[in-house]
């Protein structure tokens, strides 16, 4: 196990520089105390005597000292060649970059944002973790990640959010429903007609919150978790169904045809953010990602 830390490299240096611990703790804004401290503890780790006294009680290098000041002096080289390369790392195009993404929102966001950046960006490598909420948190918290891609209002409070834009909520029918006139649905329109019910939070919830304002308290015909599985349940007509994805077709994937309308409720609108840690900012391939997704969100979703 290392014992040397960098501060006590620094104290080394800054004695070195100015042949004095007085003139070296002002410069390093330290105690002379803690400074001398330090030095100790390195000298310790070192097994060595570094500094030696004159006597005009200035400090000048044993030949223990003399022997590491070039290697030290390189370590703090190598290390603030390090934090400026890291530093600069961010502001440049390229390289990998992993987001983590709501099971919710990974079909209709991830798919387009793919073929954006390999026609666009090649030299963007782009990673996903898809997960619920728990997941996804966790995997930003582990440093998996470097955002998570959600509904705001589900996710941590402690996070910094940038928001990507609002999603409304559509009622999918199967073609020539008897709703399927209506530029619009209202929760009462859907108290009697049977549901499919999308098993995936937050959705559960909140189709449970829709039919409970209607008034209507029947469980739902059928239960997947599989957006593609609902919506092939719908087009054969088994059931309507609540999606926060807009269809991309008016098929399933069996050839079955279906449509879909807006439906008017309170909390009809949620906004989707892209989240990541208080610490650090935003790489550029983060900020390219989320101008693209609020430009995708505005055309389609």
């Amino acid at each position: 196990m290392i014992n040397l830390t960098i501060r006590q490299l620094e104290y080394f240096q800054a004695i070195v520089e100015h042949g004095s611990a007085t003139e070296a703790a002002r410069a390093c804004h330290v105690s002379q105390a803690g400074l001398s401290s330090a030095i100790r503890q390195l000298e310790d780790s070192l097994g060595v005597q570094l500094f030696v006294r004159e006597k005009a009680k200035n400090l000048v290098l044993s030949n223990a000292g003399r022997s590491v000041n070039e290697t030290i002096n390189k370590v703090l080289r190598q290390l603030r060649e390090l934090e400026n390369n890291a530093k600069n790392m961010g502001d440049t195009i390229g390289g990998e970059v992993t987001i983590g993404c709501l099971h919710a929102l990974s079909v209709p966001l991830l798919p387009p944002l793919a073929q954006y950046l390999k026609d666009e960006y090649p030299e963007i490598e782009l990673r996903v973790i898809e997960g619920n909420y728990v997941e996804i948190d966790a995997s930003l918290r582990r440093g998996e990640v470097e955002a998570i891609l959600g509904y705001q209002e589900y996710l941590s409070g402690d996070l910094v959010f940038t928001d990507i834009g609002t999603q409304p909520l559509y009622v999918i029918m199967p073609e020539g429903h008897e709703l399927q006139d209506k530029e619009e649905i209202d929760p009462i329109d859907l108290s009697g007609h049977p549901y499919i019910l999308l098993d995936m939070a937050p959705m559960t919830h909140l189709v449970e919150r829709i039919y409970q304002s209607a008034g209507d308290d029947s469980p739902p015909a059928l239960t997947t978790k599989s957006n593609e599985t609902m919506r092939a349940l719908v087009a054969r007509g088994l059931g309507l169904a609540i999606s926060g994805i807009k269809p991309y077709g008016d098929q399933s994937v069996e050839g079955h045809r279906m449509v879909h309308r807006r439906l008017n409720f309170e909390t009809g609108f949620r906004q989707i953010t892209l989240a990541r840690l208080q610490s650090g900012k935003a790489s550029r391939n983060l900020t390219l990602i989320t101008d693209y997704l609020r430009k995708l969100i505005r055309t389609h979703v």
